[in-house]
């Protein structure tokens, strides 16, 4: 597997700017942080790419996670990683080591769809069905290897499963965090935002269907 480096500055002509064979397998969420890559790579954990050169990507290491994971968020050097089937796992970017982790499926086919770091708060969004389909948007302090929940929202909805697949996503925006949910081209989908001026204590502002 390669990794490459292209420069998008003119959109109408990209240009490879460097690549290297990286074992990156299974990628499923990756983002930028200084000068270095981030990829969660599912059943692997969290690799980490040196890009200050781009010319020539260099892999630092690979932080090993007790389960697969999907999704990352950083936020300073802290790192929060998503865990389908378990919850979320903190890595120190400093030691890039796991330093902590937090299971909050009460409910056994709840899952983990994405987190959101805001500063020491992260935000988590899991969903399940029980006859309806649900989610959960968790907020829980991660700035200590121990966890806690600060605060939990509930939704429900009518399950609509014949018409097409579960899609969830968080997005911070300002003082506004954006929750979408979608069950395919020709289902109901929805954006739900929240307040988040005060960071710990979500409120919602507006639903839009």
């Amino acid at each position: 597997q390669y990794l490459g480096a292209i420069n998008i500055s003119n959109s109408h002509a990209p240009v490879l700017e460097g690549s290297a064979e990286i074992p990156i397998n299974l990628a499923s969420n990756f983002l930028i942080s200084e000068n270095r890559l981030y990829v969660a790579q599912a059943d692997a954990g969290l690799t980490v790419v040196d890009i200050s050169t781009l010319s020539q990507p260099i892999k630092i290491t690979t932080v090993v996670t007790p389960l697969p994971i999907q999704t990352v968020s950083i936020s300073g050097n802290t790192a929060v990683v998503s865990s389908e089937g378990y919850g979320i796992y903190i890595i120190d970017l400093a030691s890039l080591a796991v330093v902590g982790s937090y299971n909050y499926l009460s409910y056994t086919n709840l899952k983990v769809k994405d987190v959101l770091l805001n500063g020491n708060l992260a935000y988590v969004l899991y969903s399940g069905s029980y006859g309806n389909e649900i989610y959960r948007l968790s907020v829980i302090d991660v700035s200590s290897p121990s966890p806690r929940l600060i605060r939990e929202v509930s939704r429900d909805y009518v399950s609509n499963y014949d018409k097409g697949y579960l899609l969830y996503a968080l997005t911070l925006y300002g003082n506004y965090l954006y929750v979408a949910r979608s069950y395919g081209p020709y289902a109901n989908n929805s954006i739900e935002i929240f307040s988040v001026t005060s960071a710990a204590d979500p409120q919602s502002v507006a639903i839009y269907d």
